[in-house]
C-alpha cells in the first residue's frame, strides 16, 4: 500500500488538492483509504490504491495524469491595443507578468477611473459631446454676426455714398469679404 500526501494524489489524479477534498468529504472517496499526516493533524495522507480502485467504480473519469500542470502566462499582442491598455499606458505603466505587479496596475488603473469620476463630477471634465454642441453654438452665432455685418453697414453706407454704383460695389466688397473669412475660418 502507498500512501500519497494529498497534494500528490490530486497531481496524479490530474485535479486539484480541493477536489480531493471535496471527494473525501462526500465520501467518495472511503474513510479507511484516508488518515492525518500526524495524529490530529490537518494535513492528510491518501491510500493510491484503494482511493483509485473506489473513484475508477464511483466516477467516469480519464485516465489520471501523471505530468504536473504547465503554468501558461498570455502576453497581450502590442498591435491589439485595447482602451484600457492606452490608458494604462497613459498612466506610464508597464506591461508585467507577476500577480503583486498586475493588481497594482488594476488598482492603479481603478483610482484613475475614480479620479475621472469625480472631477466629471466636480465639472472639472466636461463630456466631449457637450462641448462640441457649444461650439456649434458659438460658431453659429459668430457666422450670424459675421454675415449681419452687411445689413448693419447698409444704412450708414447709402447715406454716406450718393451714387448708387459705388454703394453697391461697397456692400458687395463687404459680403464678400465676411464670406471669405468664414470660409478661411471653415478650412482651418
Amino acid at each position: 500500500m502507498s500512501w500519497l500526501t494529498l497534494k500528490k494524489y490530486a497531481l496524479h489524479r490530474g485535479i486539484s488538492d480541493r477536489m480531493i477534498r471535496k471527494y473525501i468529504a462526500a465520501g467518495r472517496i472511503p474513510a479507511n483509504a484516508v488518515k492525518p499526516r500526524v495524529e490530529g493533524g490537518k494535513h492528510l495522507l491518501i491510500n493510491k490504491e484503494k482511493s483509485d480502485a473506489f473513484l475508477s467504480k464511483n466516477l467516469k473519469q480519464k485516465t489520471p495524469n501523471t505530468e504536473p500542470p504547465k503554468k501558461t502566462i498570455k502576453k497581450i499582442k502590442s498591435d491589439s491595443v485595447s482602451k484600457k491598455q492606452k490608458i494604462i499606458s497613459d498612466l506610464g505603466i508597464k506591461e508585467t507578468d507577476s500577480l503583486t505587479a498586475a493588481q497594482k496596475l488594476n488598482q492603479e488603473y481603478a483610482a484613475a477611473l475614480k479620479k475621472l469620476d469625480l472631477e466629471t463630477k466636480q465639472g472639472l471634465l466636461v463630456p466631449a459631446d457637450e462641448i462640441a454642441e457649444a461650439w456649434e453654438r458659438i460658431i453659429v452665432a459668430a457666422k450670424t454676426k459675421i454675415l449681419g455685418i452687411k445689413s448693419k453697414c447698409a444704412p450708414l453706407i447709402i447715406e454716406l455714398v450718393t451714387d448708387p454704383e459705388d454703394r453697391e460695389a461697397i456692400l458687395k466688397i463687404i459680403d464678400s469679404s465676411a464670406r471669405e473669412a468664414l470660409n478661411d475660418l471653415a478650412e482651418g
